[in-house]
């Protein structure tokens, strides 16, 4: 994917079993670079495999505007302790009560497929993010005290 141009964010998207689904998302620094990437890699070998490429047409900002800022006014959080069991969705679910949630994303084990207990959320404004924090940091969810930070 390098070859295009400069990778600014990459995910590739995930089965509860913690196995790739077999699709991804790359995003580059210039609208230039993404175009050269659909032009010049589709249809080329990838791990193996024949990839095709085109531009997201996902509604979700998130993918429009590249990944959250880095700054002390962040739109993401982190959040540790979750109870095992808890999936993406679930944390979206619970997350969505402080604010608008762009996309939530649960770490799984790369092996086992298991979740790692962490999980990150993104919202669609810092003050959402901010009022997560307030309403969730130390949080009991199903007996584990949620740790939650930006």
């Amino acid at each position: 994917m390098r070859k295009a141009g400069e990778v600014v964010f990459a995910d590739v998207m995930m089965l509860p079993s913690g196995r790739s689904k077999g699709c991804g998302i790359v995003e580059y620094r210039t609208p230039e670079e993404a175009q050269r990437a659909i032009q010049e890699l589709t249809d080329t070998m990838l791990m193996g495999r024949q990839i095709f490429v085109r531009e997201d047409r996902e509604d979700e900002p998130v993918f429009k505007r590249g990944p959250p800022p880095m700054a002390s006014a962040s739109r993401q959080i982190f959040v540790r302790n979750l109870p095992l069991h808890v999936s993406w969705q679930d944390l979206k679910d619970i997350f969505r009560r402080a604010g608008a949630v762009i996309r939530a994303d649960v770490k799984v084990d790369a092996v086992t497929g298991r979740s790692r207990g962490v999980g990150t959320v993104i919202f669609e404004t810092t003050d959402d993010a901010r009022r997560a924090i307030s309403m969730y940091d130390r949080y009991d969810l199903e007996g584990c005290i949620l740790e939650v930070r930006e």
